[in-house]
């Protein structure tokens, strides 16, 4: 192939494949690219064979890579300043950073933003921070943030994936109670375990907290909230499994300890707080929000919708943005609705959906006139598409379920507080409950138990004085819907 016919086949591929190319040339695998253009990995390698017969390299029947190979040569030879860019020279050398994880449950090439977050939560892990709380909203990037800094503190680890215990309180196929845990991570690191000891919960203990304070491990804990319970009466979220409260709180007052853990929660845990409160240089609790506007379209650009859009697109990718406050789980839902079923017009996208933006866009205009009440608005941030009902709605509906389950009386403050706007004074959150007939303390603890379970986001006015209660949109969006439930109920 000469190079003018060369630049005719790049020039005649599809928009789609020229994202799934341009990755391709980064290094990525056909996972990697199918999980950041929210396609199957079917797909890329279609798109990819497409793509290799638009260079007149076709495939002999039964093979699948081999003329891989061969593609990038040619971009070697006609084009090499796309290699050169995405692929080391020193092919010994990977293309990304090395990472204790063999597979990540989400972090990914679309991954973007926080990187002064990243630097600083670094700096904290590998100096004496022991212990790294992750918390916020559910979808807001907690895990994948944890994925990330994995990567950042590999050499901490010596690269080595041996130095990773890993426990996701979401995976219902394995036991999450202490003794199993610990059991396993013992037995990973070689350590055998009798049939007596899997009895004797102390002894556990006492074995793992050793190793991991004189053996460098990485441990990472997902989803914490799940081994949580609610107090009704405190508003406080405890361990059901006393035995995990008094391993972190032995981790965290040992002399000294080699290892690091990182953990991920949508809610409080008060007694690993009131624990770690003794040791102020030895852990941290970082709450995770949602992405910037630079960082918003940053994300879109990467799945391949900010390139060379128009002005008017860009705009609407940005109202987009603003309505779900940098949600990033929801902005990358949407973002893959709009590649794969919209063709990457945004304005398509506007035409059948954009009346649901607008509807938040009105109500918040309508809120800085002064109208900051409503019980008929009609939020549906979280279900107006099929994908976002799959991957958003049903996360946030076992958060409401959690919440309706442990405290309830914090779930009926969420719901009413949901004919709010805006922030607004805590005394209008409260008397709902008041007029309910709960007293001072219970109205207390139901507002410090949405805190707690990043539910409600606090402000305050101009002289930091008063206290402001108010909501996400998303949240908003389900609180609305249990609202219209509770007074169905009522009636």
């Amino acid at each position: 192939m000469d190079i003018d016919k060369f630049h005719q086949a790049l020039d005649g591929l599809t928009p789609k494949q020229r994202r799934v190319l341009d990755k391709f040339l980064c290094g990525e695998k056909d996972q990697q690219i199918a999980e950041s253009l929210y396609i199957t990995r079917t797909t890329v390698r279609k798109h990819i064979e497409s793509i290799c017969k638009a260079f007149g390299l076709k495939n002999l029947d039964g093979e699948r890579f081999s003329k891989r190979t061969e593609l990038i040569s040619l971009f070697h030879k006609y084009k090499p300043e796309l290699i050169s860019q995405n692929i080391p020279a020193n092919k010994s050398e990977p293309s990304t950073p090395v990472s204790l994880i063999t597979e990540f449950f989400v972090y990914d090439s679309g991954w973007t933003g926080r990187d002064d977050l990243i630097i600083n939560l670094t700096q904290l892990l590998q100096s004496s921070c022991r212990l790294l709380l992750l918390v916020g909203l559910t979808g807001i990037g907690k895990t994948a943030l944890a994925e990330r800094l994995t990567i950042e503190l590999s050499s901490k680890f010596d690269h080595d994936p041996k130095k990773l215990d890993r426990k996701n309180f979401d995976d219902k196929s394995t036991p999450s109670d202490f003794v199993s845990v610990a059991v396993k991570w013992l037995e990973n690191a070689g350590e055998e375990v009798s049939p007596e000891e899997r009895k004797q919960p102390q002894s556990l203990l006492l074995r793992l907290v050793t190793y991991f304070c004189h053996h460098p491990q990485l441990i990472l804990i997902d989803s914490l909230e799940l081994v949580l319970l609610g107090d009704e009466n405190t508003g406080w979220s405890d361990f059901i499994d006393e035995w995990w409260c008094q391993f972190f709180a032995s981790l965290l007052s040992a002399e000294i300890c080699k290892s690091r853990l990182i953990i991920t929660s949508q809610e409080l845990p008060h007694q690993l707080l009131e624990a770690a409160s003794r040791y102020p240089n030895f852990w941290h609790c970082q709450r995770v929000d949602g992405l910037t506007e630079r960082e918003q379209f940053t994300l879109f650009d990467k799945v391949g919708l900010g390139a060379n859009l128009p002005s008017v697109e860009i705009k609407l990718l940005l109202r987009i943005g603003k309505a779900y406050k940098g949600h990033p789980l929801a902005l990358r839902t949407i973002a893959g609705e709009i590649i794969n079923d919209f063709a990457s017009q945004v304005s398509t996208y506007w035409q059948q959906y954009g009346q649901e933006i607008e509807e938040v866009e009105k109500a918040l205009a309508e809120a800085s006139q002064g109208i900051i009440e409503s019980t008929n608005d009609q939020w549906k941030l979280d279900r107006y598409s099929i994908q976002l009902r799959m991957k958003v709605q049903s996360r946030l509906e076992q958060t409401f379920k959690r919440l309706s389950d442990n405290a309830h009386h914090a779930y009926i403050l969420l719901c009413t507080g949901s004919v709010y706007r805006v922030p607004v004074q805590q005394s209008w959150w409260l008397r709902h409950l008041e007029y309910r007939g709960y007293t001072n303390e219970q109205q207390q603890f139901a507002l410090q138990t949405l805190q707690d379970r990043y539910l409600v986001e606090i402000s305050f006015l101009s002289n930091h004085e008063t206290m402001l209660i108010g909501m996400h949109n998303l949240v908003r969006s389900v609180a609305i819907a249990h609202y219209e439930k509770l007074l169905t109920q009522k009636e």
